[in-house]
């Protein structure tokens, strides 16, 4: 069985990791884990092989090719400029936007600081006792770099042998408000017969 690894580079996201414990681990003839359903790519980062991964929402898939050119530096950069935005500002909840940053880092903080359950992207309001975990991310960089994401459904997935499918779909019928650039919420757009589909032809 291949070493079970424990790295979040988000401070919140559906918080799987909580669950990898009760995961099995991939056997020693697993060569690649995908991930049809991306997101945060909990059990990818749990394993120490490559990862490809799909998602439909643009975001997110902006979002993992942003960490993949990160260095500790930069980072860091990251951090200071964050918390100086949330000490000038003469708002409770400033705005994300209001930050001028590239999208994948506008994602990142998005997902670590805003709104009661960060994550979601339901909101840009940025909440001020949310933090960026930048230290946790850059222990996480070498990691990322193994990683692919594709933007796009589940079905463009091609079966190849040593694969290993870790199939967790969107949520339905939850308030979970998983919300691209603020016009599409994934949680209705997901069709169940797609991941039917998905798992029919593998």
């Amino acid at each position: 069985m291949h070493e079970r690894m424990i790295f979040k580079p988000f401070r919140y996201c559906g918080n799987k990791t909580r669950l990898l414990k009760f995961y099995r681990r991939p056997l020693s003839n697993v060569t690649r884990i995908v991930e049809p359903y991306m997101g945060g790519g909990s059990y990818g980062l749990s394993t120490d092989l490559p990862c490809l991964g799909y998602d439909t929402n643009g975001d997110i898939v902006e979002l993992w090719h942003w960490l993949k050119r990160q260095t500790p530096e930069s980072m860091r950069a990251l951090k200071e400029k964050f918390e100086a935005f949330k000490t000038n500002s003469k708002c409770t909840k400033p705005d994300v936007r209001d930050m001028g940053l590239e999208s994948g880092a506008q994602t990142y903080v998005r997902i670590n600081t805003t709104g009661v359950i960060t994550g979601q992207l339901m909101t840009w309001k940025l909440y001020p006792q949310h933090f960026l975990p930048v230290e946790k991310t850059i222990a996480c960089l070498d990691k990322i770099k193994t990683v692919e994401v594709v933007y796009g459904p589940a079905s463009l997935y091609k079966h190849k042998d040593g694969d290993l499918l870790f199939i967790d779909p969107p949520y339905v019928g939850t308030t979970a408000g998983y919300i691209e650039k603020g016009v599409a919420n994934h949680e209705l757009s997901y069709d169940p017969r797609e991941t039917i589909e998905l798992i029919s032809k593998t």
